[in-house]
């Protein structure tokens, strides 16, 4: 994966934790809302259920009135219950609601109860109330346990929940570290052996494939050839039009080689204006086609402000007996050659004598 591809993934990955840790945000504030929704919830169930139990000990002691503002109290909080159990949701309050019905029920009979036994104080409606008492204290009781175990259940979900967003966060920025490790591994390892302006393979890279493609031949046998190239007049190009319009005819140039050769073959910047081909299993008259057709398609495609640019190029062969100065010295005098014969053209290295073949098509002009 190229650092270009690896940036876009390591930009998701970012995104992803983003996501998940705003995830974990509003999970803790859900857990923190229910939790208090809960409580309240259960709060009330506790008054409800103690406010029951202390009205037979007022009437039995004759504290009517008192006993009048508990009823009045429970009565109060026993809708603001109904209503808060609601307001859970309908999941929740369904569990509930069978409890409230009852409790409801109870309540009413009991008030009932309190309202005969304001009128006619008989002791066999205080037994009543007593009765009803202990039956109201007992469902609010079961209320309030059914309250707190549905709450319980409730928070072990949610906290299975957030154990699960916490520990898929973490894998993701573990999964990031390494990303970014591998992203400025792979970065640093390609901006060693690349050019950054046309993103073809650098001087070093060249020294290091052809040192090894002299090697194989050396120890193996067989055919390999080198092309160097550059554009020509190109010192006029950054003069006339800018730094600019010359780096974007270098990428230009660089988009050609990279269409046309083979996959075997590579293509390098060794600096400035000046390119290289490797042409792997390639004998000089191989390269020799390979370079004409690179100089053909570069003629019909590579444009600045509207002239149409050339390049001349130079051909040597890779050889047992030469070391890779000498070669590359050899590509450069052939080079040097097809410049000197007029541009626009390629020639190959033979020896002492240089062979160079005008070709009929010419630089174009402004």
């Amino acid at each position: 994966m190229s650092p270009p591809n690896s940036l876009k993934v390591l930009i998701l990955l970012s995104f992803a934790t983003l996501g998940l840790a705003i995830a974990m945000f509003f999970a803790v504030y859900y857990v923190d809302k229910r939790s208090n929704e809960d409580s309240v919830f259960i709060n009330h169930a506790g008054l409800i259920r103690g406010s029951i139990q202390r009205i037979p000990n007022l009437v039995a002691v004759g504290r009517m009135e008192e006993a009048r503002h508990v009823r009045q109290f429970v009565d109060q909080r026993l809708q603001k219950f109904v209503d808060i159990g609601r307001a859970q949701g309908d999941e929740d309050y369904a569990r509930f609601d069978q409890k409230l019905q009852e409790l409801s029920a109870c309540w009413s009979a009991m008030y009932a109860s309190l309202r005969a036994y304001d009128k006619d104080r008989e002791q066999v409606i205080f037994k009543i109330i007593l009765q009803q008492a202990e039956q109201c204290w007992s469902v609010s009781d079961e209320l309030v346990s059914e309250a707190q175990s549905a709450t319980e259940a409730k928070l072990n979900k949610l906290k299975f929940f957030l154990i699960f967003l916490f520990v898929l966060n973490v894998l993701t920025a573990l999964i990031i570290v390494a990303s970014i490790y591998f992203y400025v591994v792979r970065k640093l390892g390609w901006e060693v052996e690349h050019d950054t302006l046309t993103s073809l393979f650098n001087l070093r890279a060249f020294e290091s494939r052809a040192t090894s493609e002299l090697l194989r031949i050396q120890r193996y046998g067989g055919e390999c050839s080198l092309i160097y190239l550059d554009i020509d007049y190109f010192k006029r190009i950054n003069d006339t039009y800018g730094h600019h319009m010359g780096d974007s005819a270098l990428r230009q140039l660089s988009d050609v080689l990279r269409a046309s050769i083979r996959s075997t073959d590579a293509a390098f910047r060794l600096g400035g204006e000046e390119f290289a081909v490797i042409c792997t299993h390639t004998g000089i008259s191989g390269a020799l086609k390979v370079a004409e057709e690179l100089r053909k398609k570069v003629q019909g495609s590579v444009v600045v402000e509207g002239v149409t640019l050339t390049i001349s190029l130079g051909v040597a062969t890779f050889s047992a007996s030469k070391s890779l100065k000498e070669t590359c010295s050899e590509a450069d005098q052939a080079l040097y050659e097809a410049k000197q014969a007029g541009r626009n053209r390629t020639c190959i290295y033979q020896g002492d004598a240089r062979s160079g073949e005008k070709l009929e098509t010419s630089m174009a002009h402004r």
